[in-house]
């Protein structure tokens, strides 16, 4: 999976924990929220044109973008985070279960309506799981999320 598809920020994982809609498998719990419904924890709006001043390195002050994203085009990318707790294993069967979901979301991406954050929180079956069974878990679960647009037939 490619970096710019990536949900890295512990912020942002937070806010999809917090705000998001789960949607659970043996091998994997899906969490949803749209870009449509993000709020600040005050329970206000956010414009998300307006911009914050911020220090450059050079000291001048310079615009940065609002606090969920950038240009428009960021704010439409499907983000997606994973994520595998102890109760997966040892590192060795966490760090594999992490790698299993992101190559099998790797051929989904595209398959996803954009707009979206996602984590994907890897359950202990998963280290034991292969591609395929992965693949097929994340197929029910974005169908049950209703999330999925058809299938390229490629």
């Amino acid at each position: 999976m490619q970096r710019k598809f990536r949900l890295t920020r512990s912020e942002d994982f937070k806010r999809v924990r917090r705000f998001g809609k789960s949607y659970a498998h043996p091998l994997v719990v899906l969490i949803v929220q749209s870009h449509d419904t993000r709020s600040t924890p005050q329970g206000g709006s956010v414009d998300k044109g307006s911009t914050t001043p911020v220090l450059s390195p050079s000291g001048g002050a310079r615009a940065a973008p609002s606090a969920f994203g950038g240009s428009p085009a960021d704010q439409q990318r499907v983000k997606i985070g994973v994520a595998a707790g102890r109760t997966v294993g040892t590192a060795v069967y966490r760090n594999r279960a992490k790698r299993l979901l992101r190559e099998a979301m790797r051929t989904l991406i595209p398959n996803i309506a954009s707009g979206f954050d996602l984590i994907l929180i890897a359950r202990p079956g998963l280290a034991a799981a292969t591609l395929e069974e992965t693949r097929q878990a994340l197929l029910t679960l974005l169908q049950r999320a209703q999330i999925l647009t058809p299938l390229n037939e490629s």
